[in-house]
């Protein structure tokens, strides 16, 4: 960043980084925040949707402040060993909602990148990427074997509504899934 202009790229680190775009080696990082863009829920909304929805009084009044990252964690967390099936079909609403993909989305689909990782389960990189092979951590090996071949993949860490038992919805649940992980951890 700019000294004194946070947030904004300075010519030097911009003309480096669109030379490493054309080189085609780098990897998108994209989650809630790039799917902001098309208009679905960030994290903090869809915490905000299970404490309307399933949420005790004091939930609702700590939800009506800023939620910070373990508040809204902890509440994810305590809904979901509550109505399990209920947030997961609350996922599945999301992923399946009519979405539209931002002009953002749109330049990403014509970047030449490597490979895509996400943490959102909506499927917006899917759309993006529609001819990517999908992949997800319990797929070390095939990850290494892309990766070292330099074939493109679309890495889903947060799940996917359809296996309920891959979905990431809290820092623990990423905790507890790659802790027993090891040929994934060590990609």
């Amino acid at each position: 960043a700019m000294a004194g202009r946070p947030g904004l790229v300075d010519d030097t680190s911009l003309a480096r980084l669109t030379a490493r775009l054309q080189t085609g080696n780098c990897v998108l990082f994209g989650g809630p925040g790039l799917s902001a863009q098309a208009r679905l829920p960030t994290r903090y909304d869809f915490a905000r949707r299970l404490i309307n929805d399933f949420g005790s009084d004091s939930d609702r009044e700590l939800a009506s402040s800023d939620l910070s990252p373990d508040d809204a964690d902890a509440l994810i967390c305590n809904i979901f060993q509550d109505h399990r099936d209920e947030v997961i079909a609350r996922v599945r609403e999301i992923a399946a909602a009519p979405r539209l993909l931002s002009e953002t989305h749109r330049i990403l689909a014509r970047t030449d990148f490597r490979a895509a990782v996400t943490s959102s389960w909506d499927g917006l990189l899917d759309d993006v990427f529609p001819n990517s092979r999908i992949l997800y951590p319990k797929d070390a090996e095939e990850l290494q074997s892309r990766h070292l071949k330099n074939q493109f993949f679309l890495l889903k860490i947060g799940g996917v509504p359809d296996q309920p038992e891959s979905l990431i919805l809290t820092n623990q649940d990423f905790e507890s899934q790659f802790a027993d992980n090891s040929p994934f951890t060590s990609f």
